[in-house]
This record gives structure tokens, sequence and C-alpha cells, in this order.
């Protein structure tokens, strides 16, 4: 049965963000009604302070040794706000990539896989893989021990020859550390590049890093600095915390702190005080300031169960941190696991009880439609 056009470009109107950019790249009047720029100021504007709905976050399930059984779907969505359902995964998913593939890695709405046989050899190939539009790249596994990845989206050629960069780093406790770069324009891995550790005391708290102006940053171990190595130049560097400002740093544990990254783009921490959130931002020129606190005592009680003690002892352990939705994934240890936006002061729920989230390793996952349908419309996608 066919539709006239007119109906088609109703229900097109109606689609969530997540259906538009797979519509956009599926025939011509689809794309040429979507990239125009009445459309996308519509979308912008209905998504304007939102939780996600301009940005879709959720989380992929991660495979590992000895797993609790059954597993949990592959990909899981954070909805919107508090009575919000989880949706189903919106995208194209390739069964047979993730067959043999794990996430480990994401940015920009890339997703970095690693081939399951890296837990019985030391090296195994690598995937770097959309999940929106389901182009996939496979990669040759790098010469250094892979254990940090930096990932950053570069453009969306037709070619294919420059959509990503990739960048391996080995962050272990020696004297040097090792990164190595892929360049898709060539297929291969680059030279090895060395550098002197800036003598960690203690490895980096997530592997997982923080990246501005193509700058990748870890928070050390020792609590008291951020590691910064710069992704072009191959430069080693560290940004000290004072003590005196951030005093709650030596007293709370790793899993209370986060490294992030302001709205502006400025690096941020985020320190959980019980159920007190605190965000600090390292401004050039004034040094670390206090942006924000989120009282989790205050909302967490009303999305309580009727009945059910509320103790405000409790400690919050830090996940994740979205750069496009302000999105901060933590467990409140006895209550669950949550999704608390920091500028609205939002929060939903992802797991009814931490124990059966933690049973489980994920890699959490963002994109902005509105960026990505923008980015096609500004690249001159032929219509």
């Amino acid at each position: 049965m066919h539709l006239p056009p007119e109906l088609l470009l109703e229900i097109l109107e109606l689609c969530d963000l997540a259906t538009l950019i797979p519509c956009a790249a599926a025939c011509r009047l689809f794309r040429c009604h979507i990239l125009t720029p009445a459309f996308l100021q519509r979308r912008r504007a209905a998504a304007r302070g939102s939780f996600t709905h301009s940005s879709l976050v959720g989380v992929f399930y991660r495979h590992c040794e000895r797993e609790a059984r059954p597993r949990p779907p592959l990909f899981t969505t954070i909805p919107p706000g508090p009575a919000a359902a989880v949706a189903e995964s919106p995208f194209p998913l390739v069964p047979d990539v993730f067959r043999d593939y794990t996430p480990v890695e994401s940015r920009d709405g890339l997703l970095v896989l690693r081939s399951i046989d890296y837990y019985a050899v030391k090296h195994a190939g690598l995937c770097v893989y959309d999940p929106v539009t389901g182009r996939r790249a496979f990669l040759p596994p790098p010469e250094v021990y892979d254990l940090s990845y930096a990932l950053r989206r570069v453009g969306d050629d037709d070619d294919g020859s420059s959509w990503f960069r990739l960048t391996a780093v080995d962050l272990r406790m020696g004297p040097m550390i090792q990164a190595q770069s892929f360049s898709p324009a060539d297929g291969s891995w680059g030279p090895v590049i060395e550098a002197p550790n800036p003598r960690l005391c203690r490895p980096v708290v997530r592997l997982s890093p923080v990246i501005l102006s193509d700058v990748a940053h870890w928070l050390c171990g020792d609590n008291r600095s951020v590691l910064t190595f710069h992704l072009d130049t191959m430069q080693l560097g560290r940004i000290e915390i004072p003590g005196r400002q951030h005093w709650h740093t030596f007293w709370t544990g790793q899993e209370q702190q986060l490294l992030a990254s302001s709205p502006d783009g400025e690096l941020s921490m985020i320190f959980g005080d019980r159920l007190v959130i605190s965000i600090w931002v390292l401004t050039p020129g004034a040094g670390w300031t206090q942006r924000k606190r989120v009282d989790m005592g205050r909302i967490l009680p009303a999305m309580m169960e009727p009945g059910l003690p509320f103790r405000r002892h409790r400690q919050l352990y830090f996940e994740w941190f979205g750069e496009r939705s302000g999105a901060v994934l933590a467990q409140v240890a006895g209550l669950g696991f949550f999704a608390v936006n920091l500028q609205t002061e939002e929060v939903c729920t992802v797991g009814e009880r931490s124990r059966d989230i933690a049973a489980f390793r994920y890699c959490p996952y963002e994109v902005d439609h509105i960026a990505r349908l923008e980015a096609m419309q500004s690249s001159g996608v032929a219509c």
C-alpha cells in the first residue's frame, strides 16, 4: 500500500528525533523535507529546555566474563522524565557486529567496539560504529596496550576517508606513556608515540577521557591532579586540583568524583558529598570556582516507593557524564541507578536497585540528533 506524499510528510512531523536521521537517508523526498531550515528550526524550538528531547541518552550492554544471566537488552534508553517508559532501541543495530564485538567507549554518537576475543588474547580487533546510520569501520589491533580510547568525530565524508579519529593510549604506571592514532584515510595505525610518564603515583580513576579542544583529560588516582594529553602534538601535562578549594577531594572515594565538561566547553569536576552534588569549573585566569549545587536528598524522596524509609546519609557513586545532555549517571546505594540533569535538576530512574544494574557492565551513549541533522544540512547533502 502506497501513501500519498502529503500524508508521509505529516508523519515525519510527528516522528521522534531518533527516527529522523535514518529517514533523511532513506529517500530524496524525506531528505528535502527534513533538511529544510524551517523544519530544523521547529524541531530545535520544540526541544529547547528539555532533558533528552534533543539528545538521545542510553546505555549499551557490555560483555564481561562471568556476567549474570539472563543478559539485559543490548541498548536501553534513559527516558526524559521520571514517568517516561523505557523505549525500544531506535537504532538499526547490526546483530553480527554485536555478536563478535562489545562496546568499550563512546563519543559524539559513535561507539568503539572491541572484539570479545580480547578476554582470550592481549590484542584484539576494533570497530568504530555509528548506531544511528549503521556505518562501521573495522580496525586492526594497535601495537600499544590499548587501555584508553580517545574517539573524535571529524566529519561525515561520503567516501569514508575522514569521519572519525581514534587514539589508543596506554596509561599503565610505567616510565613512558604510549599512544597510537588510527587514520581512516590510510586504513592503518600510525607510529607509536612515547612520552615520559609524569610520575603518576596511582593510575587514572576512569579510562574514558574528557576531550576538550583536542586535549584528553583523565582524573588521576591521587585525587590531586588531572592528566592532560594533546591528541595532535602528543604532549603530556598536568592540571593541579587546589586542595584548599576542594578539601573534600581528599576525604571522598574515587567513585564520588567525576571529570566532566561545562556547557561552555570548560573543564569541570563533579563531587558527591553524601547526597549533595557540587559542580566546579576551571576558568582560565580564575582557577576553580563552584558553579552549582544539587541536593539529591531534596529530590529523591518524592521518587521513592511509599513507605520506603529515606536516609540522607546514603552516598552517591558517579558513573558517567553526558557532554550534550548535561546528564550524570549515578548510583545511590540501596535506592537505584539514576540520571540527573545538572542544569534542570530533573531526575529519572534507570534501575530500581543499584545491585541489579551493578551486576552488568554498560557503555553509556548519547547523540544530539538535531546537531546531526544540521551537520547533514551544512555538509551539502544532495537533495
